[in-house]
């Protein structure tokens, strides 16, 4: 409300002049905090969710794993295995601490012929599933 009351005065009047706004988030319902938190890190690039298609064979899960870099960190994993299929579904979550360590990551993926799409930013599918 401060930052509208402000917004509100004009810059004229507020020109040359010092001015304290007060941001409380006294109202906050910290049982919240954890999707904020999953927002902000999708928002900065820092999340991002996957639907990857693993071949079920042994060894699979490790060669995927090194196709990670030292900063990506696997924040949700879902796998799904039908017996009669070459392969299986993943649904996962990788956080990473720079945002340009995904475009490395993908380049990996497709290096490795491994089948994905990126939900992130697909609204009605993360919403669903994330």
């Amino acid at each position: 409300m401060s930052i509208a009351a402000l917004d509100r005065l004009g810059r004229d009047k507020l020109e040359g002049k010092t001015v304290v706004a007060v941001v409380s988030g006294g109202n906050f319902d910290f049982e919240r905090l954890p999707d904020v938190k999953e927002r902000a890190m999708r928002h900065a690039g820092l999340k991002k969710y996957f639907i990857l298609r693993l071949p079920q064979r042994p060894g699979a899960l490790r060669d995927f794993l090194n196709l990670l870099g030292p900063d990506d960190d696997i924040a949700r994993f879902e796998y799904l295995k039908k017996s009669a299929r070459n392969f299986g579904s993943i649904l996962i979550g990788i956080e990473t601490r720079e945002r340009n360590s995904f475009a490395d990551l993908l380049s990996r993926f497709e290096a490795a012929g491994l089948g994905y799409e990126d939900i992130t930013e697909n609204e009605i599918l993360a919403n669903l599933i994330i």
